[in-house]
């Protein structure tokens, strides 16, 4: 695959994965196409080394790295060279930050950043496969409308002596 195909392929799946479908299907599908987003940026980026001019300060270089990230469009990519520009700033002009400035140079960094977003990618892709084939179940919005709509058949003798004291299970201070 050509580098402007991969690059075209990174701007569909980041458009993809920013309208997600809410389908039951849909969990492995979004890991999956989480992780194959961050595996192409990451072999993209590795392939693809640039330079930031080496004279001007560390904050500026990662200002320059970012305008160049800019073209995939990833919007954690963007973050992450904006906040080693912010962290970079800050140590040159002599504020303390509790994160340490990335060494090497701004392409070395963002591949080793790309290789620990791969990995994590991959880690929950195979964990989502795992909690299928298991049979985990999944606490998201049609879990919660289950358990109120079960709740709401399983109205015990109690509740309506609690009516009667001026406070219902639904009054929000009762709740822990």
């Amino acid at each position: 695959m050509s580098n402007s195909n991969k690059l075209a392929h990174i701007h569909e799946l980041v458009a993809r994965i920013k309208k997600p479908d809410h389908t039951e299907q849909s969990h492995l599908v979004q890991r999956q196409q989480q992780h194959e987003k961050w595996q192409l940026l990451h072999e993209y980026v590795r392939l693809r080394p640039f330079r930031v001019t080496p004279r001007q300060p560390r904050s500026s270089q990662w200002q320059e790295a970012m305008n160049k990230m800019r073209e995939m469009r990833e919007r954690e990519l963007i973050d992450f060279c904006w906040q080693q520009s912010d962290i970079t700033r800050n140590h040159e002009n002599g504020i303390q930050d509790m994160r340490p400035p990335r060494r090497g140079t701004c392409h070395e960094a963002i591949v080793e950043y790309l290789a620990m977003r791969e990995h994590k990618a991959k880690v929950i892709l195979d964990w989502e496969e795992s909690a299928q084939k298991e049979g985990c179940h999944r606490i998201d919005g049609a879990f919660h409308a289950k358990t109120k709509e079960i709740l709401d058949r399983c109205k015990s003798g109690d509740e309506e002596e609690e009516e009667w004291l001026g406070y219902g299970m639904d009054d929000p201070w009762l709740r822990s």
